[in-house]
């Protein structure tokens, strides 16, 4: 039988009772010296619709979408199948009533005789993240028993969990399953849960809930709860399911031989199981970050939350639908992003509401919270107020307010405390990593002194005309050009406008003329006119003093 198959799959082949019982039974392992006792508790009459499988819990409540409706276990899962929100669903047999739910997981103990079935995600599989089969020996490091053979998952030891913390699913958990090829005399030689802790890294098991437990035991002797890393201090092995036990059954990434040369440490029944073969998947959905889901409070169907992920200009009502969100009247509301894998934030973007012309209600105080997991944990990063926005004129302004530290996360959780007029709500609403935004700006910022040099690359065709540069002696006359500005006395500037005649300025050659100009200075030697004087004295006496 493949392990690896979907798990509803496998439950069909399990026997239900027709009624709400505890089924035991005992069985002798002849591979160890020890005897198991499966525990399983079912309820009602045959399994979960196909599409669904069969969880073990409950959601308080008659359910979160809709509750109390009288019908069938099948009927109840057409019900959530046509429910675009609806991810699980409970039945009860006896009371014929079903309840719809927006978590896919339980988060108290099962109630009554009701069923919990989780709808199938489209695109989820169980992928193989460790296996360890004896023959090809024992890992040699906790670092190898995190990552050994990669790209080889039939290879003896074979091991990507190093990369486990990739693998929450859309709920922001692991869905485990570590099974035991060898032990063919169950039916389902496997244990299946959710848990919210990550065994690679945290030594406390956190939000355990089991889905198919076919030994119920740890190696405290106390229930199964998942799985730990163990202390640095423990040398057997990397992952099992006491850390803080001395006992390390369901060990994973196995350093040593326990109970013969070549068996490791097995599951628990009453007493621990010892093997050679395990292999550990995780049902796995490759992330869609960038495809953000969200649920939440709504003041009813026409202002749905799920507005408020899409930017909008305008609030607007149309065909009985608004596109901005409001929560309920006059109480505290809260919604949750869920962004489809870990990302990184410092800051929010967020438009407030007016209610169109009606200008009574706007958030006012809110929280934000973080977590790895819809159920939290709850870490709260922000608690701020916005201003009244009732009377301001459309479009609203979008507000990026900063949170005091950087946060990666999956999970983003809204919570309205205070509002303005008659309730709270938001038109838009999203995370963003400010810093990360600019980053690639400053990165690019060297290069832009050259971007704005681009349209001067235009004028780069002038560069042909820098042959006039050695022209440039020429500029030794330019020092002629002040006589020029001599030539303001000129006024036969107005004879400007036949400036376009410029073909007048080549009479600038006669400007080599204004050497005659030296010749001027030779004016001042006409002391001629002092001879003058002297041609009376020539015409007067002469031929007088020959006639006597």
């Amino acid at each position: 039988m493949n392990w690896g198959e979907d798990v509803d799959l496998i439950l069909n082949k399990v026997p239900v009772p027709t009624t709400t019982t505890t089924t035991t039974t005992t069985t002798t392992i002849t591979t160890a010296t020890a005897t198991t006792t499966t525990t399983a508790t079912t309820s009602g009459k045959g399994s979960c619709p196909a599409g669904y499988y069969l969880g073990s819990g409950d959601i308080p409540g008659w359910g979160q979408i809709r509750g109390k409706i009288e019908t069938s276990l099948a009927g109840c899962g057409e019900e959530c199948s046509n429910t675009k929100e609806c991810c699980s669903f409970e039945f009860s047999v006896t009371s014929g009533l079903c309840n719809l739910n927006r978590d896919c997981q339980p988060s108290k103990i099962p109630y009554k005789d009701y069923y919990f079935c989780i709808q199938n995600k489209e695109g989820t599989k169980w992928q193989k993240v460790y296996s360890h089969d004896t023959a090809g020996g024992l890992f040699a490091t906790v670092d190898e028993a995190k990552k050994k053979n990669i790209n080889d998952e039939d290879a003896d030891l074979f091991s990507v969990l190093y990369n486990l913390k990739s693998m929450r699913n859309e709920d922001g958990v692991f869905h485990l399953k570590l099974c035991y090829p060898e032990l063919t005399e169950h039916a389902y030689p496997c244990n299946e849960w959710i848990q919210s802790s990550n065994p690679v890294l945290e030594s406390t098991i956190t939000g355990y809930i089991g889905i198919k437990e076919t030994w119920p035991k740890n190696s405290g002797g106390n229930a199964f709860q998942g799985l730990g890393l163990s202390p640095p201090s423990f040398s057997s092995n990397l992952i099992d399911d006491a850390p803080s036990s001395t006992s390390w059954w369901n060990s994973i990434g196995t350093l040593k031989y326990h109970g013969g040369s070549d068996t490791i440490p097995g599951p628990v029944g009453p007493t621990g199981i010892i093997v050679k073969k395990k292999v550990l998947y995780v049902e796995y959905k490759p992330p869609s970050c960038g495809h953000v889901k969200v649920t939440g409070d709504n003041y009813d169907g026409s202002f749905m939350v799920e507005n408020l992920i899409t930017v909008q200009n305008k609030e607007l009502f149309v065909d009985n639908k608004a596109n901005y969100w409001l929560s309920p009247n006059a109480r505290t509301a809260t919604f949750i992003l869920n962004l489809g894998c870990s990302e990184t934030f410092d800051s929010i973007r967020l438009v407030n509401v007016h209610n169109r012309e009606h200008k009574d209600r706007a958030t006012k105080q809110f929280r934000l919270y973080t977590s790895q997991t819809n159920s939290g944990p709850w870490t709260q990063v922000l608690d701020t107020q916005l201003e009244d926005s009732r009377q301001q004129q459309d479009p609203l302004p979008i507000q990026i307010i900063a949170i005091d530290t950087k946060t990666t996360t999956q999970f983003v959780k809204f919570e309205l405390v205070s509002w303005w007029g008659r309730g709270g709500g938001l038109m838009f609403f999203n995370i963003v990593d400010e810093v990360q935004q600019v980053q690639p700006v400053t990165d690019v910022q060297p290069v832009q002194p050259v971007l704005p040099a681009l349209p001067v690359l235009p004028v780069q065709p002038l560069q042909p005309v820098k042959p006039v540069l050695p022209v440039e002696p020429v500029q030794p006359v330019q020092p002629v050009l002040p006589v020029l500005a001599v030539e303001p006395v000129l006024p036969v500037q107005p004879v400007q406008p036949f400036l376009p005649v410029k073909p007048v300025l080549p009479v600038e050659p006669v400007l080599p003329v204004k050497p005659v100009q030296p010749v001027l200075p030779v004016l001042p030697a006409q002391p001629a006119p002092l001879l003058q004087p002297v041609q009376p004295v020539l015409e007067v006496p002469q031929p007088l003093f020959l006639r006597s």
